[in-house]
């Protein structure tokens, strides 16, 4: 398993940097650690609109008040939550969230 690789702890933030891969690795750490503490997941690259699944939630910024109030519960719902802004209308092709757009 990746997590029993890696000294991550409850409340510890993880980044992955470099060529390839990145997106593989964190969405297979956030699946191995979700089973022991609620995970949130955001990129500043582009990705596809995740498949919504049994314990997966998407936080979509731009949606009306303040969407990260909604994030507490979530996690405790979902316990795996991939935080985005909404992909405005735009050339790029169905499911991907500019760069621009995500959440910080």
């Amino acid at each position: 398993m990746l997590a029993e690789a890696l000294p991550i702890y409850p409340g510890d933030r993880v980044a992955f940097v470099g060529a390839g891969g990145k997106t593989t690795a964190a969405w297979r750490l956030m699946a191995e650690l979700s089973g022991l503490a609620p995970v949130l997941f955001t990129t500043t690259t582009q990705i596809l609109e995740p498949q919504l699944e049994p314990g997966l939630a998407l936080l979509l910024t731009g949606e009306r008040g303040d969407p990260l109030k909604r994030l507490p519960g979530l996690l405790g719902q979902a316990r795996r939550v991939v935080a985005a802004r909404r992909r405005r209308g735009d050339p790029l092709p169905p499911g991907l969230l500019r760069d621009e757009e995500r959440v910080p």
